[in-house]
């Protein structure tokens, strides 16, 4: 279980903010339109991180509900 944790918190969040910092490298000699083009990317990265986050913690864990509704 550990490992898998580990893992999904590797894949999904440091790898692609790795990756997205290597674009970062040498900023003085690009536009201003591309650090603001990258910038977006960045922000849409944590948007996705924290709704995706919320929608973890919002789940009705028990199912209850849902069962209950069927039956």
């Amino acid at each position: 279980m550990k490992k898998t944790v580990l893992n999904k918190y590797q894949s999904n969040l440091i790898t692609p903010l790795t990756d997205h910092s290597t674009q970062f490298k040498g900023l003085s000699g690009i536009s201003d339109n591309l650090v603001k083009k990258r910038m977006k990317v960045l922000i849409k990265i944590f948007k996705n991180t924290n709704e995706a986050y919320k929608s973890i913690m919002e789940v009705d864990k028990t199912y209850d509900d849902q069962i209950s509704k069927s039956n």
